[in-house]
């Protein structure tokens, strides 16, 4: 099982060559590169509790204070803004299994990068 990381490498591989050759088979070896990521960042997830689709992973970049940092994003493909977010994937799937949606509630992350749910109307900690 490749990691994530070789994953993302493999994607980086796909997409340069796709733009290079501009062929069709190129371009879809680099979507298919694409859901390899996506689908190893989700594993573990529980379907959609709105929809029952399949979760869709994705990393993000985040701003925090004056570092931006990689965030994983475990979301709903089909019911937009819906979404957990984790600095791992691992405590992307955790929230969204969980039932966190990172645009419904306000979540903010402590030092560790473990997800910290701030009910709607207090101050996120700092």
């Amino acid at each position: 099982m490749a990691t994530i990381q070789e994953l993302r490498s493999n994607l980086a591989a796909a997409v340069k060559k796709a733009r290079a050759s501009n062929l069709p088979e190129d371009h879809a070896a680099a979507k298919a590169a694409g859901l390899a990521v996506a689908a190893a960042i989700s594993a573990g997830a529980k379907p959609c509790p709105k929809c029952e689709a399949a979760p869709h992973g994705m990393v993000q970049q985040v701003s925090v204070g004056r570092d931006i940092l990689e965030a994983f994003d475990v979301g709903c493909l089909a019911c937009h803004n819906h979404c957990a977010r984790g600095f791992t994937p691992e405590l992307a799937v955790d929230a969204w299994n969980r039932g966190v949606d990172a645009y419904a509630d306000e979540a903010a992350f402590d030092d560790k990068g473990s997800l910290v749910i701030v009910p709607a109307g207090w101050r996120k900690p700092r």
